[in-house]
């Protein structure tokens, strides 16, 4: 069914990677970097806000939190607020330029774009896992997601060249950056329906082993694919468009 819903619902939207955007994402072709003559299925904040979260879960992992079930320190959790707030002004200014005639404090940039969706990310990623490991283990660890500021200086270190390779997007980088973007998305949205899954399989709270929280994160993962399918043909429907261009 996963490999149904990963292959069959792009391949009959004629839209390939760009359908598991559309319903998350508003992919404004003006904010969207082009590659090779193919648009990338996220926008640009989007693409940063998805890379930031995974290299976050990817750096965690790797440098030996597996599970780890415990928020930031104070300094660290208020950086990461720091990274959110620096996103909705960005945010907010970016969409009051659409309008014309509306004032807006500065020229929107894709780098301010992409930098502030990739904080983002990171910001997301270090609340969210925290919380997960929290709710599933019956036994959470003590560690914490990033425990300090020479951590989250591995995290940036692990995005900034993705970042780069974005903002330089040769022709070759169409696949690969897409791909790391979407399994951000996937991961995000996936481990959001892990919970739901865990709550209604009644597991919150009594996992044991990590055969156990891959056998939720598979169901979590075939739902998300589900709702993000749904909200492409949603999208559709309205719009009668997977993407969308400004006047």
């Amino acid at each position: 069914m996963l490999l149904l819903a990963l292959f069959l619902f792009p391949l009959h939207a004629g839209e390939g990677l760009g359908f598991w955007g559309a319903g998350v994402c508003h992919r404004i072709q003006q904010r969207t970097f082009v590659i090779g003559g193919a648009a990338m299925p996220l926008c640009i904040r989007c693409s940063g806000i998805y890379l930031g979260f995974l290299s976050t879960f990817v750096v965690s992992f790797l440098r030996g939190r597996r599970r780890p079930a415990n928020l930031p320190p104070p300094g660290v959790l208020l950086l990461l607020l720091l990274f959110l707030a620096a996103v909705g002004v960005d945010g907010l200014n970016s969409y009051l330029s659409l309008f014309p005639g509306l004032p807006h404090a500065y020229e929107p940039h894709h780098t301010l774009r992409l930098l502030t969706g990739t904080l983002e990310g990171i910001a997301l990623a270090g609340v969210f896992m925290p919380i997960l490991h929290m709710s599933l283990w019956q036994q959470p660890s003590e560690q914490r997601s990033i425990p300090n500021l020479g951590e989250l200086g591995w995290i940036l270190l692990a995005v900034t060249p993705l970042d780069l390779l974005l903002l330089w997007h040769p022709r070759y980088s169409l696949y690969p950056l897409s791909l790391l973007s979407l399994a951000g998305l996937f991961l995000a949205l996936g481990l959001v329906n892990t919970l739901l899954v865990a709550v209604a399989s009644r597991r919150i709270g009594r996992v044991h082993r990590w055969a156990e929280v891959l056998a939720l994160l598979l169901w979590g993962t075939l739902l998300a694919s589900f709702e993000m399918a749904a909200l492409a043909w949603f999208r559709h429907a309205l719009l009668g468009s997977f993407s969308f261009v400004l006047p």
